[in-house]
């Protein structure tokens, strides 16, 4: 979750209880929000214009100023205070029309007139737990509760607490089998040894066609076992060669590994700069029994298990967001 959506619920949090635990009492919120979010791909954090289309009218100068505060769902106004020393800030609240809405300071559950809105309103910040945050909220609570007023129905609470003790008891079965189960070294997952169980890899089966390498500065290593066709070699040669583009192919690296005692080899490529050319590699052995040929090979930034965090989140995680 991102941190501003989680330190505005904290802080919602922290001002209804007194205290700076978070027991989630917006989770049901925020879980809508990321059903939401995940269903439609509406942000859960939302710039000012996405809630209220009609500001999109202002001058560019006011534009600008909004840019510094924004939506969590359609319900919370935030206005982080991103200026030290700031006793205090300035934040728009808009107009919420007839429909029985009103604006509520979150700190001290103040409504704010309707004369006031739509317009700049300048909040005591001295202290610096109370930022700008506002609930929209209507008028008469009975038409549509807060999300923090919402009351629970005593059998769900306990119906949920089981389920929290279940799923509990199962991670706690889980770590310990795998902390049982024998850890694998990495060094044998992205180098994989000959074994009489395992089927033969004379060129190691992470490695393959339509591949990418990591680019210079860094030498990328090409490896295998010396089994199967490779069983007699002595030593491996590594070549690697430019694919024509409207011309000849062009051999821009040759390297030659002995194999090593255990059966494996191994050879490190010279640098090779990034780019859309392909590359073929010629595996062969010093026989010239055996030769495999990987093609297609691109050369570019290589990154492991990396990408942009989702808010695809399972609902008991959700519901059971802690804060540090």
């Amino acid at each position: 979750m991102h941190a501003c959506v989680r330190a505005c619920v904290c802080a919602c949090v922290r001002a209804c209880t007194g205290t700076g635990s978070c027991e989630c009492m917006h989770a049901r919120y925020v879980l809508a929000l990321n059903n939401e979010s995940v269903q439609s791909g509406l942000p859960m954090m939302r710039p000012m214009m996405l809630e209220f289309p009609a500001l999109e009218g202002v001058p560019a100068a006011e534009a600008q100023r909004l840019e510094k505060q924004f939506m969590l769902g359609p319900n919370w106004l935030v206005s982080p205070v991103v200026a030290a020393n700031a006793t205090s800030w300035d934040v728009f609240l808009p107009d919420l029309g007839s429909g029985g809405e009103e604006w509520v300071y979150w700190w001290n559950q103040t409504a704010v007139p309707e004369a006031a809105t739509n317009a700049w309103l300048t909040v005591d910040t001295t202290s610096l737990l109370d930022f700008p945050l506002f609930e929209r909220r209507p008028v008469s609570s009975v038409a549509r509760p807060s999300p923090a007023q919402v009351v629970h129905d005593p059998k769900e609470e306990e119906e949920e607490e089981e389920e929290e003790e279940e799923e509990e008891e199962e991670e706690e079965d889980t770590k310990a089998q795998e902390e049982a189960a024998p850890h694998a070294n990495t060094n044998d997952l992205l180098w994989p040894a000959a074994s009489a169980d395992d089927s033969c890899n004379e060129v190691s089966n992470v490695l393959g066609d339509s591949m990418v390498l990591q680019q210079a500065p860094t030498k990328s290593v090409v490896w295998g076992t010396a089994c199967g066709g490779l069983a007699n070699a002595s030593t491996v040669t590594v070549t690697v060669v430019r694919d024509a583009v409207g011309g000849e192919s062009e051999t821009v690296f040759t390297g030659i590994a002995n194999v090593a005692d255990d059966g494996t080899w191994n050879v490190s490529l010279a640098p090779v700069a990034g780019g859309f050319e392909s590359y073929t590699l010629v595996v062969e052995d010093d026989k010239r029994t055996f030769q495999r040929n990987l093609t297609d090979v691109l050369f570019g930034e290589v990154v492991l298990c990396s990408g942009q965090v989702r808010d695809h989140l399972a609902s008991s995680l959700l519901l059971r967001v802690s804060c540090m």
